[in-house]
C-alpha cells in the first residue's frame, strides 16, 4: 500500500508548492526565456499585494509544466530570479553572475524579452507612484476643506430679532438708531472678514498668480505707452506732410502769377 501511494504521488503534475528535498532547479537559456515570457503573461507584480504569491505560483507552474526537468521550481525562486534579471537593466544595480551560456541567437532573444519585461515593470511602478500622489492630494484637499468648515462653525453668529418689544407687552415699530446701525455694520464686517479669512488664498500658487498678474499689468502698460508714442509720431508726420503740401500750393500759385502776362 505504501508503494502504491508513492507511485500515485509521482504521477501527479509538478507544482511550485511542493517542498520536498529534491534536486535543485537548474536554469538553462530556454528555461530563463520561458520564465520571462510567463512573467509577462501573468504579470504577478501587477496583482494585489495579498495575491502576488498566487501570481508567482502561476509563473512557476507554467515553467514546471513546460520543462522536462525532475527538479521543481518554487514560486519564491522564480520571483528571486526575475528580480535578479531585472537588475541587469536597472541603472546603478549589479546583475547576477550569468553562469548560463547563451548562443548569439539565444542572447538576442533573451535581451529583447528582458527589455520588454523591464519596460512593463517600470510603467507599472510609475502608475503606482502617480496613483499614490493623487490619493495624497485628495486627502490634503479634504483635510483643508474640513478645516475651513470647522472654522466657519466656530465663528459666533449674532442673535437678532426683527422687532422691538414695547411696554405692557405691546409691540411698536421704531427706526434704528445710529448705535444699532453701527453695531450691525460692525457685525457684518466681522462676518465678512472671518469668511474672507477662511477662503483667503495662500501658498506658492497664489504667489505665482500675483507675479503673473504683475507681469501682465507691466506688459499692458508698456503696450499702452508704445501705442501712444506711435500715435504721436503719426500725428507729427501728418503735420509735416500737411505743411509740405501747403508750401507746395503756395509756391505753385506764385509761379502761375509770374508766368501770366498781358494778352
Amino acid at each position: 500500500m505504501v508503494r502504491t501511494k508513492r507511485k500515485s504521488n509521482s504521477a501527479c503534475s509538478k507544482s511550485s508548492t511542493l517542498t520536498f528535498n529534491g534536486p535543485k532547479f537548474k536554469f538553462t537559456p530556454n528555461s530563463i526565456t520561458k520564465l520571462i515570457t510567463s512573467t509577462l503573461k501573468h504579470k504577478p507584480y501587477c496583482w494585489p499585494h495579498k495575491q502576488k504569491t498566487q501570481g508567482w505560483k502561476a509563473v512557476a507552474d507554467d515553467l514546471n509544466n513546460a520543462t522536462e526537468s525532475a527538479a521543481v521550481l518554487t514560486h519564491a525562486t522564480a520571483h528571486r530570479k526575475i528580480e535578479s534579471l531585472l537588475n541587469l537593466c536597472r541603472p546603478g544595480k549589479t546583475g547576477p553572475n550569468m553562469q548560463t551560456k547563451f548562443t548569439e541567437e539565444e542572447w538576442i532573444e533573451f535581451s529583447s524579452i528582458l527589455d520588454s519585461l523591464y519596460s512593463d515593470y517600470e510603467m507599472h511602478e510609475e502608475e503606482k507612484v502617480k496613483e499614490k500622489g493623487e490619493k495624497d492630494e485628495d486627502k490634503n484637499t479634504t483635510k483643508s476643506r474640513m478645516n475651513c468648515e470647522n472654522k466657519k462653525a466656530d465663528t459666533p453668529e449674532s442673535d437678532t430679532d426683527g422687532s422691538d418689544s414695547g411696554s405692557d407687552g405691546e409691540y411698536s415699530l421704531s427706526t434704528p438708531s445710529e448705535g444699532s446701525t453701527s453695531s450691525s455694520s460692525s457685525t457684518s464686517s466681522m462676518q465678512s472678514e472671518s469668511s474672507a479669512h477662511c477662503v483667503k488664498p495662500t501658498g506658492p500658487l497664489h504667489d505665482m498668480l500675483n507675479q503673473f498678474m504683475n507681469v501682465q499689468n507691466h506688459v499692458t502698460t508698456i503696450q499702452h505707452l508704445t501705442t501712444q508714442s506711435l500715435l504721436l509720431q503719426s500725428l507729427e508726420k501728418q503735420g509735416e506732410v500737411i505743411g509740405l503740401l501747403s508750401g507746395w500750393e503756395q509756391s505753385s500759385a506764385r509761379s502761375e502769377c509770374y508766368y501770366e502776362g498781358p494778352e
